[in-house]
């Protein structure tokens, strides 16, 4: 029975899918944005059912600046290129947004206009970023690979300008 559900784990696993990321100004905050994005998960009978059994499972989102894109790397290195044109994490929503079961699930925050001007001054409206989502585990009847289950959103470009 054990190495029937080990098989099926390895073959059924849980899915990311539709990853999204908008930026938007806030009417009467021109400091601030409100960044969010959203992402459909899927889930496998055995992962319903542990989180039905009390074994929670988490999604986690981060906003990356895409240093590595064919737009960002034709315009060249941007001077806060923490890594050699490696993309770079410039926000942690800090979820922890527990997965209650199969469904569409947005994180959202308002943060300061400078956290997404990741390149500075130097080239304008030129920033890159998408959001990674990722499913997280803290229970050990959850399979090991569920930690590895992620996708990112398609990038938005010309986000914070000068």
């Amino acid at each position: 029975m054990y190495k029937l559900i080990a098989k099926l784990q390895k073959t059924n696993m849980a899915t990311l899918s539709n990853p999204t990321f908008q930026v938007d100004t806030l009417t009467g905050m021109p400091s601030d944005y409100r960044v969010w994005g959203t992402v459909t998960v899927g889930l496998t009978p055995f992962e319903n059912s542990l989180i039905q059994m009390g074994y929670p499972l988490y999604l986690q989102s981060n906003i990356w600046a895409d240093d590595t894109s064919s737009i960002a790397l034709a315009e060249g290195p941007s001077p806060s290129d923490y890594r050699n044109n490696t993309d770079d994490l410039i926000f942690a929503y800090f979820a922890n947004q527990p997965i209650t079961g199969p469904g569409t699930y947005t994180v959202s925050a308002i943060i300061p206009r400078r956290v997404l001007d990741e390149d500075n001054y130097w080239s304008g409206e030129r920033d890159e970023a998408y959001n990674t989502f990722y499913l997280e585990s803290r229970s050990h009847p959850f399979p090991s690979d569920i930690n590895y289950v992620w996708t990112h959103s398609p990038t938005v470009t010309g986000i914070a300008g000068t």
